[in-house]
């Protein structure tokens, strides 16, 4: 059995449940969800995309918004790891704050094998 990955021990410890959205669903905040995708990157995985939901008043919904990364044909997994970080990164920092509660981000990530 391999060792957990620290964005995924992060994950557990700073994540929201979103139970309602599936049992092992778990979201993080701005800040948090910044330092996930620097842990991410740090271990070499790939950012897939993302889901983003607002948690207000102990609700919380789908924001309908999300992002995603696809590997370019010419483009070796490494580079793709890195740039699915950057663009996961920029997506987060400039996705507007909802006129109420506190955006969340769901990151999808391709761990290595």
């Amino acid at each position: 059995m391999s060792a957990p990955s620290t964005w995924r021990e992060f994950l557990e410890r700073r994540g929201v449940s979103l139970g309602a959205f599936g049992p092992d669903e778990r979201a993080l905040g701005r800040e948090d969800a910044l330092r996930a995708v620097d842990l991410v990157e740090s271990e070499g995985d790939t950012i897939l995309g993302g889901d983003v939901y607002v948690a207000d008043g102990g609700r919380t919904v789908s924001a309908l918004a999300n992002w995603y990364s696809e590997r370019r044909g010419d483009e070796s997994i490494q580079s793709f790891a890195s740039r699915s970080c950057a663009e996961s990164r920029s997506y987060i920092m400039e996705d507007p704050d909802p006129p109420r509660g506190q955006a969340l981000f769901v990151l999808v990530v391709a761990e290595r094998a």
